[in-house]
């Protein structure tokens, strides 16, 4: 029998707290770096650590502590976020570009239609002269 495979969804906003907090040793500036609140820093930090199933970051004094399994998760999550920020700035370069064709298109249909507007206002003043 293997091992029961549990779903669950982890969001890059949790991703990035723990980033956060590994970097500042502090939830109130963390929190601030990643501009979200207290509160919901705690709670994204829970949610990671409830879909790994074990603790990443412990309270120590005012600060906070990684775990040895958040030691050992720090590259890792810092890897997948890079490779998440280039898939997104790769798409953000096709968008724009997209839209850039879509642009010229029509520009183009828009002078195709005054150039028959024009074409058929000409020919109307011929025929009449």
């Amino acid at each position: 029998m293997g091992m029961a495979y549990i779903n669950r969804r982890v969001s890059f906003l949790s991703l990035r707290v723990f980033v956060a907090l590994m970097q500042h040793r502090d939830a109130g500036r963390a929190a601030q770096a990643l501009g979200i609140q207290p509160q919901r820093l705690h709670y994204q930090l829970r949610q990671l650590e409830a879909a790994l199933g074990m603790p990443l970051i412990q309270p120590c004094g005012t600060g906070w502590l990684p775990t040895a399994a958040g030691f050992n998760a720090l590259p890792k999550i810092c890897a997948m976020l890079e490779i998440w920020e280039q898939i997104q700035a790769s798409t953000r370069v096709r968008r724009r570009a997209e839209a850039e064709r879509q642009r010229e298109r029509q520009r183009e249909r828009q002078r195709e239609r005054c150039a028959v507007r024009v074409g058929a206002a000409f020919w109307v003043r011929q025929a009449t002269m």
